[in-house]
């Protein structure tokens, strides 16, 4: 079988999830037998492979004129969706933003807080993201899980055929050696979130929910940020205990040690499907706290502490709440077969009912 990987055209320059899962995914279909080609610009001729694979429904515009140019060669494609519920989140996410930066170039005043909140509160949702035609025409819509398949059928409803599979996780199940994290932080007992410094991320909502405790928070934010002003913002933040930003993408070995050091890695994210970090933090044994927006829950179940990205209070209470409460190890179990080869079979699976 020939398969051809098509993304938007920065996703090897500029990578993020949609990436990660389209050269993972990638690597291991090849070990099993499967001939896949990567081509961002169009290089290749599609009439030569047997089914094509798209990339993100947040980039519906590239999207569909990829899909329009699989239907005019004929071939099948199918389509990773990474569908969010832009309705659910998307401009209250911005309002918070701004909410947050008035707040702490005003000096933080935590008096006037609230008053900072009355747009967040007051916003209109957001439009959906119309990827329609694309839906339409696909063989198949391939969905992170559940919750992910259900705002698939409620946006698409035209859609003949839409499946779910379950991602993997990066890093191995070392530990790693804690004594280099401990040395470059001189703190073992701290909150842990990954993740670059963006507005969806929604690290600042995290500072401000721990703004008045003295627990440590270590972020890696990889060195990279598309937003400079909300990059500033978080390390402007004042709190009394101590903030510490690892701006450097760190090794896996240092990776691993963080999470296992971690009393608790925390991702309060506006949306995520399902964060492929809180499945490495969990895998080292550390409880996660995350957001109930996208497809956490269908992964996690209840062993993950789940926070609302627009409560700082949330967060907080589900921050303290994990640190406190001895490691629930149905975590581990309930995301045990959350491996790429494993993902790789699902999606084979895929290709071979279309094909």
């Amino acid at each position: 079988m020939k398969v051809l990987m098509c993304n938007r055209e920065n996703a090897l320059s500029n990578p993020g999830g949609d990436t990660t899962v389209m050269l993972r995914i990638s690597e291991e279909l090849r070990a099993i037998g499967i001939d896949v080609d990567i081509d961002l610009i169009f290089e290749k001729d599609m009439r030569h492979y047997d089914i094509i694979h798209l990339h993100n429904f947040a980039t519906p515009d590239h999207t569909r004129y990829v899909a329009e140019k699989c239907v005019k060669s004929g071939t099948p494609y199918v389509v990773t969706t990474m569908c969010e519920d832009w309705p659910l989140f998307y401009n209250q996410m911005h309002e918070q933003m701004l909410a947050m930066y008035h707040y702490v170039n005003d000096g933080q005043p935590a008096e006037r807080f609230k008053h900072y909140l009355q747009k967040v509160r007051n916003c209109k949702p957001a439009e959906k993201l119309d990827n329609t035609w694309t839906a339409d025409h696909a063989s198949c819509l391939i969905a992170s899980g559940e919750r992910e398949k259900e705002t698939l059928e409620r946006d698409y409803p035209e859609t003949k055929n839409i499946s779910t599979y379950r991602l993997g996780s990066n890093l191995s199940s070392d530990t790693g050696d804690e004594s280099r994290l401990n040395k470059l932080l001189k703190t073992s007992d701290f909150v842990f979130c990954v993740g670059r410094l963006e507005t969806r991320k929604n690290q600042l909502t995290l500072l401000k929910a721990l703004e008045d405790h003295d627990i440590p928070v270590v972020f890696a934010t990889g060195g990279f940020t598309y937003q400079p002003l909300y990059s500033s913002a978080c390390t402007a933040f004042k709190r009394r205990g101590k903030t510490y930003f690892l701006n450097s993408r760190i090794d896996d070995d240092l990776l691993a040690s963080a999470y296992t050091a971690a009393r608790v890695h925390v991702l309060p994210s506006w949306y995520e499907l399902p964060g492929i970090v809180s499945l490495e933090a969990a895998k080292r044994g550390t409880n996660i706290v995350v957001t109930d927006n996208g497809t956490a829950r269908d992964y996690f179940g209840n062993s993950a502490f789940y926070c609302e990205p627009g409560d700082p209070e949330s967060i907080c209470n589900a921050t303290l709440e994990a640190m406190s409460t001895p490691f629930r190890h149905g975590l581990v179990d309930a995301i045990s077969d959350c491996t790429w080869p494993n993902a790789a079979k699902q999606i084979l699976d895929i290709y071979q009912r279309i094909v």
